[in-house]
């Protein structure tokens, strides 16, 4: 009687766990992240199309699923989770089978099935899988890292080094997702802020490329920064560089809206002195951190 209540119970956690791995499906929408409409930006979309391809080609190529993973290294709002979706959408496309997990701990609860799911298959399937540092070390990890067949994890997150994203096969760095000044143009990025208008595209090219050199190419200082101030051009005919003046001034450096954008993308370093970083200066510790914030290449070069 006990084994046949126990086999009733394991079948019937085995059912539950299907069942919840068959809700992480990934289906076609483009709905930008809440938190990017909160912030005021959203309704872009960069499109990476050469990254993408890049992850696909790997994702896809001969060997077991777990010789093809790809992890997605970056920096705060540094576009990981957009790439990782618009990756998906790809695959869905190509009539693939996608599961996208918002958070890696959405794996915690569900290893069986997964390990059943790799079993019975007999083509690959794609799991794609946010916020990895939230997981590191995890039992769904480690077998989707080392002993899954036919399920390919591509996974995107903060690098923590030591842990997870090490053991991808291959990692792309956050300089790969900064936005470079030729994708300005290529991506429609200067197009977007002139709304369209030619008269406007002179002025408001100088302005974003600008802005572009300064934060580097992060992609969310760069768009939410351009959307502040753009509208000057647009609305008020200021010049790119009334508008420049503006973005350089104390006034603008001080607000809500600046601190807001400073807030969500720098590492914390605590009370490291980051300017003795970046003149060469060697403190072990902050270079740690800035590396698990993902501001620094896997040669510890700070981006």
């Amino acid at each position: 009687i006990a084994r046949k209540a126990w086999d009733l119970f394991a079948g019937a956690m085995e059912q539950g766990a299907e069942r919840q791995l068959e809700s992480y499906k990934f289906v076609l929408e483009r709905n930008p992240a809440p938190e990017f409409m909160f912030n005021g930006f959203g309704p872009f979309t960069v499109e990476r199309k050469e990254l993408r391809s890049q992850i696909i080609t790997v994702a896809q190529s001969t060997g077991f699923g777990w010789e093809r993973t790809v992890h997605i290294s970056g920096s705060k709002a540094s576009g990981k989770t957009t790439l990782l979706r618009l990756v998906g959408e790809d695959l869905l496309k190509a009539g693939k089978t996608v599961y996208y997990f918002e958070n890696s701990r959405d794996l915690n609860g569900i290893l069986p099935a997964i390990r059943d799911h790799d079993k019975e298959l007999s083509e690959r399937i794609f799991f794609l899988v946010d916020e990895t540092q939230a997981n590191t070390g995890s039992s769904p990890f480690t077998f989707l890292l080392k002993s899954a067949k036919n399920i390919v994890m591509i996974g995107a997150g903060i690098p923590d080094y030591g842990a997870s994203s090490e053991g991808f096969s291959m990692r792309l760095q956050t300089s790969k997702l900064f936005i470079t000044r030729q994708e300005l143009e290529k991506e429609g990025i200067v197009d977007y802020f002139a709304g369209g208008n030619a008269s406007n595209v002179e002025q408001v090219s100088a302005l974003v490329f600008h802005i572009h050199k300064d934060c580097g190419g992060h992609v969310y200082p760069l768009m939410r920064l351009s959307e502040l101030l753009v509208p000057a051009i647009l609305g008020e005919g200021a010049s790119a560089e009334d508008c420049i003046n503006t973005y350089d001034s104390h006034g603008f450096r001080n607000s809500r809206e600046f601190g807001e954008v400073c807030r969500r993308i720098l590492p914390d370093v605590g009370k490291y002195d980051l300017i003795k970083l970046f003149r060469g200066d060697q403190d072990q510790v902050a270079v740690n951190r800035l590396e698990r914030a993902g501001f620094c290449d896997s040669s510890g070069r700070i981006i």
